[in-house]
């Protein structure tokens, strides 16, 4: 799991979308809004929720018409927990060192994801330690939801 998070980050900061993210301030905010935080955290949601016997049953017994309930459930958990979210992963980032900080920022915006990924892997571990409880919750919540 812990790759996962550092590879939804990874794929979100660098993607094509619009004009190439970028650090607006320069500080753990930039860099989680940089990273799409809100995408980030479903995109994450998702794989841990797709990845369960619950919503294998529930796709199974329940089609298309399962797909959209996991969906809609996956929506409601996503603006619940959104805010949480957002305060973890800064919390995250600010672990490391303005200089540090202004690196990533400076990375993300010239899509330089070698150095990018050099400080993603450090946060990452802090990511997933004060986010996977909430990832854990947010996903029973889903699959209660629509079991």
């Amino acid at each position: 799991m812990p790759r996962f998070f550092l590879i939804a980050a990874a794929l979100l900061a660098t993607s094509a979308c619009g004009s190439p993210p970028r650090c607006v301030t320069i500080d753990a905010k930039g860099i989680a809004d940089a990273n799409n935080s809100k995408a980030q955290f479903r995109a994450i949601l998702e794989g841990v929720i797709q990845r369960t016997v619950t919503a294998a049953m529930v796709m199974s017994r329940d089609g298309a018409a399962g797909s959209q309930a996991l969906s809609k459930a996956t929506d409601v958990a996503v603006r619940r927990h959104q805010a949480a979210w957002d305060r973890n992963v800064v919390a995250s980032w600010n672990t490391l060192a303005s200089s540090e900080i202004e690196q990533v920022c400076a990375a993300i915006t010239g899509g330089d994801q070698a150095t990018y990924m050099r400080f993603a892997t450090r946060v990452g571990a802090e990511a997933r330690k004060r986010n996977e409880p909430l990832l854990k919750q947010a996903g029973s919540e889903v699959l209660a939801a629509v079991f």
